[in-house]
This record gives C-alpha cells, sequence and structure tokens, in this order.
C-alpha cells in the first residue's frame, strides 16, 4: 500500500487522483484501496460519506503523508 500512496503523494494534483481513483478512473485495485480507506475515515472521524467529500479526501491524503 506504501508504494500507491508514494504515487499518488507524487501527482500533480493528488486530492484529484484520489478523487480518480474512488470513481473507478484509476483501476479496479485502487479504488477498492481508496474507498476502503475512505470509508475508514468517514466512519472513524463521523463524516458523512457525500457531504464531508473533501473533508475525507484532505484525511486520506493526511493518512498517506504519515504512512
Amino acid at each position: 500500500m506504501t508504494k500507491l500512496y508514494e504515487y499518488i503523494l507524487a501527482q500533480e494534483d493528488p486530492f484529484d487522483y484520489v478523487y480518480d481513483c474512488i470513481s473507478g478512473n484509476r483501476g479496479i485495485a485502487a479504488m477498492e484501496a481508496m474507498n476502503e480507506l475512505y470509508n475508514d475515515i468517514a466512519v472513524d472521524c463521523r463524516l458523512h460519506p457525500d457531504d464531508d467529500f473533501e473533508d475525507i479526501i484532505g484525511l486520506m491524503l493526511d493518512h498517506m503523508e504519515e504512512a
């Protein structure tokens, strides 16, 4: 997973890249990994998956930087 995180963080716009992954535009494996992390953060931080997606993705990027 660390290699995926490093790759995402190296992108010109990591936020948009994560959004593309969640949407399924970057392959099944990336979609599954990012959706799992997205859902974990939404639950752990009590954020609404539809309304708080920007906050959730921001927290995802923070998590990737710490990993």
